[in-house]
């Protein structure tokens, strides 16, 4: 079986209750695994505080009539420099992008 990188075409944020408390800047640079990275650079993002939803789309798979998949992999990178605590909450696929769940750990 061929595996092969797919990253998105179409990047979005929404600002969707409760993930309503800051948008992200340079969401465009998720469409790469280049060094550039996605940020939120507000002086108010605090551990209380949820990004609005960076959705991601268009990733380009074609998959041939029959074929079974088996097994979906996503990767997340992240990272803090400031200090807080922070963590994903929602990590979520959707086959037509529709379904959002709110849902909080």
């Amino acid at each position: 079986m061929e595996s092969s990188l797919k990253y998105p075409t179409s990047i979005t944020t929404i600002s969707e209750e409760p993930y309503e408390n800051n948008d992200w800047s340079d969401e465009e640079n998720v469409g790469a695994d280049d060094g550039s990275n996605a940020s939120i650079i507000s002086p108010t993002f605090d551990t209380n505080d949820y990004s609005y939803i960076l959705a991601v789309t268009g990733f380009g798979f074609e998959i041939p009539e029959g074929h079974i998949i088996d097994g979906i992999l996503i990767e997340v990178e992240g990272y803090n420099d400031a200090g807080e605590t922070v963590k994903d909450v929602v990590v979520q696929i959707t086959k037509d992008g529709s379904t959002r769940v709110s849902f909080i750990k």
